[in-house]
């Protein structure tokens, strides 16, 4: 935490204090908050900052370009104990520097990159399972710092036993927060996620599209675009009516209004696992044949604490990464039409999109390439 001097002493020994305390700021900001600067809802013309405080108090964020000295100003007001402050305008595509500050102390400068316009290549990471604190979660943070996606999506069990507001803090954002100051994380809400009244501390700290199914829960389903991909967050813990009758018709429509070459489908519940969860008879029933009618290019799942890679069913890759972290779960069954799986390495699964295509690859912490594959655009 940043202390006061008072330059009133007019030392050389207090400027040079002062010197030293703003040169060696911590890379977290400790006693500033109980939960560090993160990024969401990246719109290229905009993009939100969250953090909490110890305390309620008065905030405001400083944001500049680098190499510039000038800074903008905009206040979270009124004081509070939960921070969201959106900047905007900013310039897609561009790059900018952040910094949160209290009458506590000042955060480090971030730096992150606003959505560009157009097809540009990207890199996005995709993980699940991870939220109980333990050294392999904080692993797999390092491999996502070392191998630098554009953005990543948690697929669901942030923080275990259930994502209440401390295990959310202890289990998900504190081991992520280097990442999350200068990237975007989208979250995907899990069984242990909902566990915690309903989801409401998880939907607290998310901020994401409201062009989700009217009649539900807001920042459980929402879609969003990168560059020529289309992606689509499912809440896959809702019942099967809720499915027929909200979820399917929103998704029908989402995916039918889409142009982009890629679309890609993030939740929960794997429509297919040789795990011990297993296969996920609502989703198989309800969405899967939506999935394959509508172009969907892959569907990203966890739940089961494994990685598996299904061949094409009906055209569409079913792929579970659920080893971000927790424990590991040893595989109950066969599945013919599985291509990879692994249960004794945790890891994250990347994907690669350019002009050539889109390459997928599932990286353990050990460094290791576990999987490879190319995937193929398809048309609705």
């Amino acid at each position: 935490m940043l202390k006061r001097v008072p330059l009133s002493a007019g030392s050389a020994a207090a400027a040079a204090l002062l010197v030293v305390l703003l040169l060696c700021r911590p890379s977290r900001a400790q006693g500033l908050s109980s939960r560090d600067p993160y990024l969401q809802n990246d719109q290229g013309s905009s993009i939100t900052v969250c953090w909490t405080t110890v305390r309620p108090m008065a905030s405001q964020v400083w944001l500049r370009q680098p190499s510039q000295e000038a800074a903008r100003r905009f206040a979270d007001e009124p004081p509070g104990h939960r921070h969201q402050v959106t900047l905007s305008p900013l310039q897609p595509g561009g790059t900018y520097e952040y910094q949160v500050a209290t009458d506590q102390g000042t955060s480090p400068w971030h730096r992150f990159h606003t959505r560009p316009k157009g097809s540009v290549p990207f890199r996005f990471a995709v993980f699940g399972d991870m939220g109980d604190g333990s050294p392999a979660e904080r692993t797999v943070e390092r491999l996502l710092e070392q191998e630098a996606p554009d953005f990543a999506f948690a697929l669901g069990d942030l923080a275990y036993p259930s994502a209440q507001e401390a295990t959310l803090t202890q289990h998900f954002f504190h081991p992520l927060a280097r990442y999350a100051a200068e990237h975007v994380i989208w979250h995907v809400f899990g069984n242990h996620d909902v566990a915690a009244q309903g989801g409401r501390p998880l939907e607290a700290a998310s901020v994401v599209p409201t062009d989700g199914p009217m009649g539900l829960p807001p920042c459980h389903n929402y879609s969003w675009n990168y560059g020529d991909a289309h992606f689509v967050v499912l809440d896959s813990n809702l019942s099967p009516s809720q499915l027929r009758t909200r979820i399917a018709p929103w998704l029908e429509m989402d995916l039918s209004q889409s142009n982009e070459r890629w679309k890609f489908v993030m939740m929960h519940h794997p429509p297919f696992s040789t795990g011990p969860h297993g296969n996920t008879a609502r989703l198989d029933t309800l969405l899967v044949p939506l999935f394959s009618r509508r172009g969907v290019t892959a569907v990203f799942s966890g739940h089961d604490h494994d990685y598996e890679r299904f061949k094409p069913i009906d055209g569409v890759v079913y792929v579970v990464s659920g080893d971000g972290g927790a424990g590991l779960y040893r595989f109950k069954r066969s599945d013919l039409n599985l291509v990879k799986r692994d249960d004794l390495h945790h890891g994250l699964t990347l994907v690669d999109i350019d002009g050539t295509g889109a390459r997928l690859r599932h990286i353990t912490t050990d460094g290791s390439e576990l999987d490879r594959a190319e995937l193929a655009p398809r048309s609705p």
